[in-house]
């Protein structure tokens, strides 16, 4: 019950699994295993490696450098943004600022739109 099939089948499978082993043995050669093999293997992993290790540095690099630039961009127009009239006069006079008297800056844009565009400095 073990095997249901016939025995010149199995003959015949055993055959070709031997034409595979032998076309498998052919196709891939054995390892060559003398007392460099190892150092040897290691160099070759290494190889492949490099190239990827180096293509990550490179992108690491690219990436500080492009951080460094957003950062200096970004102080750059941070620092050189004037400030406009009415936080200039909030600063100056608290009091103002409290008693609400400083308007609006839509008020001012009107106000800057009705003077022929004279800046309110």
């Amino acid at each position: 019950m073990a095997n249901d099939l016939p025995t010149d089948n199995n003959s015949e499978l055993e055959r070709e699994l031997d034409r595979l082993f032998a076309a498998y043995r052919e196709a891939i050669p054995d390892p060559v295993s003398g007392p460099d093999f190892m150092p040897t293997l290691w160099k070759r992993i290494q190889a492949r490696t490099s190239l990827a290790a180096n293509l990550r540095r490179w992108a690491e690099g690219f990436v500080t450098a492009a951080a460094a630039v957003c950062l200096l961009l970004a102080f750059l127009a941070a620092s050189s943004v004037p400030q406009s009239f009415w936080v200039e006069r909030a600063v100056a006079s608290p009091d103002e600022l409290a008693s609400g008297s400083i308007p609006e800056p839509r008020t001012l844009e009107i106000a800057a739109m009705d003077n022929g565009g004279t800046n309110l400095r």
